[in-house]
């Protein structure tokens, strides 16, 4: 029998976060240092007086721990043998059930589903269809409590088995986990939407409803760079002198630009300027290719660059990156300008 890590002298997981802590930490010391297996719960942790609103936290918290914070205990038997987690699972799948029922969100013909529920208020001592009473929902929060419980020792029990697996299973098991993390991020937009606003909150201390013009600025910071940059005083891109190679070398750069930009996306562009005002005329479409063609490469660079897959420390390091631009000219002099950000942060 596998030592226990997480319960004990630790709040149980329905109004406080200490035992996913725990469980984070070991991941990261006998799993992989860049995975984690709860994201942010932020449980509610003022607890209301009477047990029915008790009761109604409880369920709402439990949901938050694996639908929005441990999601990756869904894909649990992918990481690891089906067999080893069924228990995990069957208590997902109940949280899932309670919460439906809470919110009203069982179809009243769905008998199967609410008579599932009636079953486990009953095995919790609860006497009519659903809990009426305070010393029902009393009874109700005793066993909600025990499911907590039994969740976080079945977490537990699934983190310490994939640390045991060989080292090519546990491979395989940490690229499933990281992949499950990645998926999730790029399907669920406001997680990076979210990471984008706090980083502007507190590292540009500039306006947090700038998210989309950040995102659309992906497409054409670089331009933007190359043309803003200046040669005493004034820009070197509509200097008819000094600048008349950097210009041949930009627009060349612009030319291939626009070639991958087909490539890549499928969409065609003559002028830099038709992209400009395609994107100003198609934001949401933009900000969805986005999501789709761009975010996950720039995680995966991110993870091996930073070794984490935190969302705060991803999404830093993507407003971040840099990258050098290569511009030739004419006669294929090639002259290396480093340091232009992806993406314009307004500062």
């Amino acid at each position: 029998m596998a030592e226990k890590i997480i319960l004990g002298s630790l709040p149980g997981i329905l109004f406080a976060d200490d035992q996913a802590k725990k469980i984070n930490e070991y991941v990261k010391q006998n799993i992989d240092d860049s995975l984690f297996l709860f994201l942010h719960y932020t449980p509610d942790t003022i607890k209301p007086y009477s047990y029915d609103g008790k009761y109604f936290t409880g369920v709402s918290n439990l949901y938050k721990l694996i639908k929005d914070s441990g999601w990756v205990l869904e894909k649990s038997d992918e990481i690891l043998d089906h067999n080893l987690v069924r228990n995990l699972q069957n208590y997902i799948k109940t949280i899932h059930l309670l919460r439906e029922v809470q919110n009203h969100n069982v179809r009243a013909d769905n008998k199967m589903r609410l008579h599932d529920a009636e079953q486990w208020w009953s095995d919790a001592g609860v006497k009519s269809q659903r809990p009426e009473s305070e010393e029902d929902y009393k009874k109700a929060l005793m066993r909600l409590e025990k499911l907590g419980d039994s969740l976080i020792r079945e977490s537990e029990n699934f983190v310490i088995n994939v640390s045991k697996l060989n080292s090519p299973e546990k491979e395989v098991a940490i690229k499933t986990w990281t992949d499950a993390i990645i998926d999730r991020y790029v399907k669920e937009k406001n997680l990076f939407i979210y990471a984008i606003n706090i980083y502007q909150r507190y590292s540009t201390k500039r306006d947090t409803n700038k998210w989309k013009d950040i995102i659309l600025s992906y497409y054409t910071n670089d331009y933007c760079h190359l043309i803003s940059k200046e040669y005493a005083g004034s820009p070197l891109y509509k200097n008819p002198t000094l600048g008349k190679n950097y210009k041949i070398m930009v627009d060349n750069y612009i030319k291939e630009k626009l070639k991958k930009f087909k490539q890549d996306y499928d969409i065609e562009f003559i002028k830099i300027e038709d992209l400009y005002n395609d994107i100003n005329n198609k934001k949401n479409y933009y900000i969805d290719l986005f999501f789709k063609k761009v975010l996950n490469d720039l995680i995966k660079e991110a993870v091996k660059k930073t070794n984490s897959l935190e969302i705060d420390t991803v999404c830093k390091y993507i407003l971040e990156k840099t990258i050098t631009v290569e511009l030739k000219n004419d006669d294929g002099v090639i002259h290396k300008e480093k340091n232009v950000q992806c993406f314009d942060l307004g500062t």
